[in-house]
């Protein structure tokens, strides 16, 4: 009856936002199927090649960090 489209961050609170929102799918006890869950991944730093916004070695990382967070 409503939401059911979530949108995230890593950014968001340091990524309490992504545990935040788990947990409450969770404790509602909200079938996977019903609930689209999207995450955004950002990373500030220009040091070397996989230090950039979207390198391949980031978008892996925070895949995995989010995918654990939730």
């Amino acid at each position: 009856m409503g939401v059911n489209f979530f949108d995230t961050a890593e950014i968001y609170a340091f990524g309490a936002a992504e545990t935040q929102i788990g947990i409450a799918l969770k404790s509602l006890n909200v079938p996977r199927k019903d609930y689209v869950l999207s995450t955004k991944l950002l990373k500030v730093s220009k040091d070397g090649v996989n230090d950039g916004v979207l390198s391949r070695k980031h978008i892996i990382e925070g895949t995995r960090n989010s995918l654990k967070r939730l």
